[in-house]
């Protein structure tokens, strides 16, 4: 009795040792099969600081408006070392936020993210120094329209957070855009998580902006916000041509409102994002900068100014013929510290009726802040939607509510046609 209790023993510790060695058998497997000067190349602080900080001048500025100025424009930027995160270091935290799958995946994540920061650049226009100086903030406020809010969201911002404020246009008829986008990549801001990853809940809020439409049933509008409370109407009439005031509207909103943001996601209804890329995304840019527009520049090199037809601009708002390289409005990332700047350049600014080219273009170029353009944002979606389970960022142009679900049911399954 006692030989086979022994024997037992013996076969008891030979099966763990013969697991542990498996184990560790397949974690060097994974390791050494993976090159080794692609691994240590990961998030290189010396490639992010090159890419991200070549020098900035900034501009006088005229009259009583300085003192404001020395907050709101400073580019704060932190040392190369507070950026010299090694590759494990990376590795661990993306794996215990949202990437505790398997480690194949992990590796694949952590290469498509490096792929996107090295895709990284800041936007110069070399063109527009002889006009420097329209580019200065008058010394009088321009625009001093601020909206009425009509209807609020609820709760508001917590007075430490959101990471992220996610900021989209809406009209008031377009009920099943918006529902489509607070069951797909939105649910996550109401305590949903990502498909195949698990983790802490993602620190976002969706907010829909709307205007006043004629046509619009109110009494269903405040039935629909007062069941998700997402929803803010500001009094001002909504039109393709009031898409401008529309963002400062945003801007004021989100100053006022939810001061505390890290950062501000401006996205149309027809974009889908991917939100684990972009949190990671942009916890590596802030480690490197505090004030930035991230996004997809347009694709001239001279975005040349349309003086007719729907966007035409006003030669009394805007003399000169090409816009500073603005940032495709799709979907565009506003820092924290760049949110101020670019309210207070909105008042003392002349108003171009395209929200893009303004906001992204005369006014970031107005405040000195960096427009970082990164290709994998604002993608056209008719160019592969599959991408969207990799390397892209924001996927634009789906056709309307159900495409928005048939890709999220892509993302669900982990299947793309």
């Amino acid at each position: 009795m006692n030989l086979l209790r022994g024997l037992k023993r013996v076969y008891r510790q030979y099966c763990i040792q013969l697991f542990c060695f498996v184990i560790f058998s397949t974690l060097v497997f994974i390791y050494t099969a993976y090159p080794s000067s692609e691994r240590s190349q990961y998030m290189s602080s010396a490639s992010i600081h090159e890419r991200l900080s070549p020098p900035v001048t900034t501009e006088p500025v005229a009259g009583s408006l300085d003192r404001k100025l020395n907050k709101t424009t400073s580019l704060s930027t932190q040392s190369p070392a507070h950026v010299n995160r090694t590759t494990k270091d990376i590795f661990n935290k993306i794996q215990t936020k949202n990437v505790q799958h398997d480690l194949t995946a992990s590796w694949n994540y952590l290469r498509n993210l490096h792929t996107i920061v090295q895709s990284l650049q800041l936007i110069d226009e070399d063109y527009l120094r002889d006009n420097s100086s329209f580019f200065q903030l008058r010394p009088h406020v321009v625009n001093s329209f601020v909206p009425k809010v009509i209807i609020q969201a609820f709760p508001l911002c917590p007075e430490d957070g959101p990471f992220l404020l996610v900021a989209v246009p809406s009209v008031a008829d377009h009920t099943e855009q918006r529902e489509a986008i607070r069951k797909t990549w939105g649910s996550l801001a109401r305590g949903g998580s990502w498909p195949r990853r698990s983790g802490p809940s993602y620190e976002m809020k969706v907010v829909f902006f709307l205007g006043v439409l004629s046509k619009a049933n109110m009494t269903e509008l405040k039935a629909e916000s007062d069941l998700y409370g997402d929803i803010v109407m500001g009094d001002f009439v909504e039109s393709y041509r009031n898409l401008t005031i529309k963002m400062g509207f945003v801007l004021h909103w989100s100053v006022t409102f939810c001061a505390n943001t890290q950062h501000v996601l401006k996205i149309d209804e027809d974009t889908f994002v991917n939100m684990p890329l972009l949190f990671d995304l942009l916890a590596t840019i802030s480690n490197q900068r505090k004030v930035y527009i991230l996004g997809h520049r347009h694709t001239h090199s001279k975005p040349a100014v349309v003086r007719y037809g729907r966007w035409e601009v006003d030669r009394a708002a805007y003399p000169l013929p090409y816009f500073p390289r603005y940032l495709y409005g799709h979907s565009y990332v506003i820092s924290h510290d760049a949110l101020s700047s670019l309210l207070l350049a909105f008042h003392h600014m002349p108003t171009v009726l395209s929200e893009d080219s303004h906001l992204t273009g005369i006014l970031a170029k107005t405040m000195n802040i960096p427009r970082i353009h990164c290709p994998y944002f604002a993608v056209i979606s008719n160019t592969n939607k599959c991408r969207l389970l990799e390397d892209v960022v924001s996927l634009t142009s789906f056709r309307g509510a159900k495409d928005l679900l048939k890709m999220w049911d892509s993302i669900v399954t982990g299947k793309c046609e």
